[in-house]
């Protein structure tokens, strides 16, 4: 079928599986929509929230289009998984957003061949795992947004290529454990976004190769040991959220939680780096043991 810009498309396909009679209904249309991250209009699909994706090996069969830059669909209750040989259709994705519908998974095959993609949003889903060579066709990705799914942990090899990755954000997963070379080939890495999971601990190894980054969020977790040398040559660094987690020496065994109440200078919990002043190696060292001054003091 035809892609009409500005109005509206019907595509009816059965499912693949012969041993499922539902159907995968696309609704949709074409227009410009504006992208705050790139701060320009982009050509965009809009699968309609009424449309279904029964099959995880759905294709959509619409003539090929290089006009289309983004790909989206929000709010669908009836969308399970993401589409297959997007590339087929859309070759020149640069944005890919499937927010708040009930996908269960992403493979490789979703992303295959999506090599003009810098923006991946995939917020409030029910995915619980990623394959390690999921991203492998994405190397300019710039932004990766799952936050809000059902990961419970991060393996080494999942980012290993997004080595232009700015943005990632993982937040209100169900994060338990993240491999210390997970974030090991981010060198371009900004922001990280760990808040709202149920990590107890990190290694100065997670955060080695990330030199560039400049906001860490980390609260809202049961973070118990935390070693200060994690921050050493992060000359970018400008904050770290650590509000809300148990103590962050695990050595002194400490059951308080780190809040307002607990520590009197709201910097230690928010860690905020002045613009005009560039950290030393020992400087993060020195917040963090003036925290945990601050924690004994008080027990």
């Amino acid at each position: 079928m035809l892609l009409s810009y500005g109005f509206w498309i019907f595509i009816a396909i059965s499912t693949a599986k012969s041993d499922d009679s539902s159907q995968n209904i696309i609704e949709g249309y074409a227009s410009e929509v504006f992208y705050f991250n790139f701060d320009m209009n982009l050509w965009t699909f809009t699968i309609a929230s009424e449309s279904k994706i029964l099959d995880e090996n759905f294709e959509m069969p619409v003539n090929k289009s290089s006009c289309v830059k983004a790909l989206r669909q929000r709010y669908a209750e009836n969308t399970m998984f993401l589409p297959v040989k997007i590339d087929k259709v859309f070759p020149n994705l640069v944005v890919y957003e499937f927010n708040e519908c009930r996908i269960q998974q992403i493979m490789y095959k979703n992303m295959k061949n999506l090599r003009q993609l810098q923006l991946i949003n995939l917020e409030a889903n029910q995915i619980s795992t990623i394959p390690a060579n999921t991203f492998n066709d994405t190397p300019i990705v710039k932004y990766l947004n799952l936050d809000k799914n059902q990961l419970t942990y991060i393996d080494e090899h999942v980012f290993s290529n997004l080595k232009n990755l700015q943005s990632l954000n993982l937040q209100q997963n169900k994060i338990t454990f993240i491999s210390k070379f997970a974030f090991k080939y981010l060198s371009e890495l900004r922001k990280i976004s760990l808040g709202d999971n149920l990590l107890q601990t990190l290694e100065n190894a997670h955060f080695r190769n990330t030199r560039k980054l400049e906001k860490i969020f980390l609260r809202n977790n049961k973070i118990h040991s935390l070693s200060p040398r994690m921050f050493n040559g992060k000359g970018s660094l400008k904050n770290v959220d650590l509000k809300n987690n148990t103590c962050i020496n695990g050595e002194f065994c400490l059951e308080k939680t780190i809040d307002e109440r607990t520590l009197q200078y709201p910097s230690f919990v928010y860690v905020d780096f002045p613009h005009r002043f560039k950290p030393r190696t020992d400087y993060c060292e020195f917040l963090f043991d003036e925290m945990i001054n601050k924690i004994l003091s008080d027990c």
